[in-house]
């Protein structure tokens, strides 16, 4: 393991890598879970100013998400065109399969209820919805949590930072949690879940990592590298 001050570098860098990778990570706390659920999915290769200005647009010119549910898909293209057409038939379909689902389960479009749950029973159902990646399923969780301060470090971030060499084997998650304090005074909880939660499902899996793909391998301490020459043990 290295010294503090190595592993807060080390940090820095997996983040600034990720996060060029992927993009800057941004949520809406304040909203609800369904309509923060809708603007991760706008998002998606969207401007945040752009996808935040077509949530509000639909949150003002529909009743609820239930009416948006029912409308046609040529009626939700007039909504999002506007604001460029990259992507759009992919967001309306994303959007309306997350209702669509909702709906037939609880005959309603609300998330409120996962408010009830614990988190690995909010992650579950999320993840049955079949249109949100991991990242954004993590992202919803942390939102529904009272607070910051007691963030969860998720399986697949302590995995890639155990193998980079910046965080030792822990045991339980408020291990995890307080070594990862350690590493970063100021840390911005929703971009270091989403951003190495989505890297530990596309590329550093647990069984068959692809090293050969990732973007951290110049920082990886991992003995067993995969599909790297001159580095597997």
């Amino acid at each position: 393991m290295a010294d503090n001050a190595s592993e807060k570098k080390t940090l820095q860098e997996v983040m600034t890598i990720l996060e060029k990778a992927n993009g800057k990570v941004h949520v809406l706390p304040d909203e609800p879970p369904l309509d923060q659920a809708v603007y991760l999915i706008l998002r998606e290769n969207w401007d945040y100013r752009k996808a935040t200005k077509v949530l509000h647009d639909l949150q003002r010119d529909y009743v609820d998400w239930n009416e948006i549910r029912v409308t046609t898909a040529g009626e939700m293209r007039g909504v999002l065109a506007p604001y460029g057409d990259r992507d759009v038939d992919v967001k309306i379909e994303k959007l309306r399969t997350l209702l669509d689902n909702l709906y037939k389960e609880f005959n309603t479009c609300d998330l409120g209820f996962l408010k009830e749950m614990e988190m690995d029973q909010q992650r579950r159902y999320l993840s049955t919805l079949g249109v949100l990646t991991p990242a954004q399923v993590q992202i919803l969780v942390q939102t529904m949590q009272p607070s910051l301060e007691e963030f969860e470090v998720p399986q697949q971030a302590v995995r890639v930072l155990t193998r980079i060499g910046i965080m030792p084997r822990v045991y339980s998650a408020s291990s995890a949690r307080k070594h990862v304090e350690k590493l970063s005074d100021e840390l911005d909880v929703y971009a270091f879940q989403a951003h190495l939660v989505q890297h530990g499902e596309d590329v550093c899996l647990n069984k068959s990592p692809h090293c050969g793909e990732c973007s951290l391998v110049a920082l990886c301490g991992f003995k067993r590298k995969v599909g790297v020459v001159g580095k597997a043990s």
